[in-house]
């Protein structure tokens, strides 16, 4: 898939934040390229973190990450995806729905 879909790019965004990166990858693509090349016990550094595409892929496959972004507009989304995603793998609420 060349392009991300709408729903996997909002995973884990409420709807009164707008995910609108402009470049969102696919999260098939990323966890199959983290796979390829990182190590046993290596950690996933992506200095242009964009909207977190890489943090949701490291964090559905357990594969501990340092993202970067100098956007704060993106940071949130960031925050949320990952969050998402770490929720999902350890069978959590996300924190957005614990704090309410």
């Amino acid at each position: 898939v060349a392009k991300a879909s709408r729903a996997e790019r909002r995973r884990g965004v409420p709807d009164h934040i707008e995910a609108n990166h402009p470049t969102v990858k696919p999260l098939a693509l990323m966890r199959y390229l983290i796979t390829l090349v990182t190590p046993p016990g290596g950690v996933v550094l992506d200095p242009f973190a964009g909207s977190g595409t890489t943090g949701v892929a490291c964090a559905e496959l357990g594969v501990p990450c340092i993202l970067i972004e100098q956007d704060p507009e993106y940071c949130e989304i960031i925050a949320r995806r990952v969050d998402h995603a770490l929720s999902e793998r350890a069978g959590r609420l996300p924190l957005e729905m614990v704090a309410d």
